[in-house]
């Protein structure tokens, strides 16, 4: 009878079990991270062909009627009393405006003309998370000027916009075409995009709203540059995509 040698069976040591644990955690994390910017790169691409599609509305509505039309986009930040829509629509609102007296359609306003911006429609919500960068799409414009009475004097694109279902204009920042298509405000002065004033800019950012120091509601912790994206808008209308902030200097 042949003797049965037992064969022995070797376990793993705690130290083993100890890297082998601080490797799983250490993909876990990489994952759920590359994961949470997937998303939010997601978001911020879904929401450029909606802003696109606005913008081009507008053009071809100035196209159509031989009027000023504006993109406006909801910036209101009229004190802590802010109701729930507010929220929701701050820098998230974006839609097409004309200008009203009364309930007629004021053709070519001018300087001397008084009236209201009115939305056209009912507007559209970019996607959750997903901003629109005022102060990026701001940076490096040529200056706002007066194009109807109702605007300020200031040159920082602000103008204020009654809105479906307001009793009260809301504060908007703007772009406007004229009346045969091309961008008017702000003031595009030269045809070639990167060069100074030649070229407007929408720019899309993820992150998350919170208060800023008067109380009123902000953007905050704006997500880092590889989370926003958006494109350079030249006088004729038009639309070059760009995916790095740096492709705009």
């Amino acid at each position: 009878m042949k003797n049965l040698k037992k064969k022995s069976i070797q376990g793993y040591t705690l130290a083993e079990m100890l890297v082998v644990a601080a490797i799983i955690a250490v993909v876990l994390g990489i994952s759920a991270t590359t994961m949470k910017n997937l998303a939010q790169s997601k978001g911020v691409a879904a929401g450029i062909p909606i802003v696109k599609a606005v913008f081009e509305e507008a053009r071809q509505k100035a196209l159509g009627t031989g009027n000023r039309v504006r993109v406006v986009v909801y910036v209101d930040t009229a004190g802590a009393g802010q109701s729930a829509d507010d929220t929701e629509r701050f820098c998230r609102y974006i839609g097409v405006a004309q200008y009203y007296s009364g309930s007629s359609l004021v053709e070519n306003p001018g300087p001397s003309d008084s009236g209201e911006w009115r939305i056209s429609g009912k507007g559209v919500y970019l996607p959750k998370k997903c901003y629109f960068d005022v102060g990026r799409s701001r940076d490096g414009l040529a200056s706002y000027v007066r194009s109807v009475a109702t605007d300020s004097a200031a040159s920082n694109g602000i103008c204020n916009v009654m809105l479906p279902g307001e009793s009260t204009p809301k504060e908007c920042f703007f772009f406007e075409y004229n009346g045969i298509g091309l961008v008017s405000n702000p003031r595009i002065q030269s045809k070639t995009a990167n060069s100074a004033g030649g070229a407007a800019r929408a720019v899309l950012t993820s992150g998350r709203l919170g208060r800023n120091g008067a109380g009123g509601i902000a953007v905050i912790d704006p997500a880092r540059e590889r989370d926003q994206r958006g494109f350079i808008l030249t006088r004729h209308g038009e639309m070059i995509d760009y995916t790095e902030l740096g492709d705009l200097n």
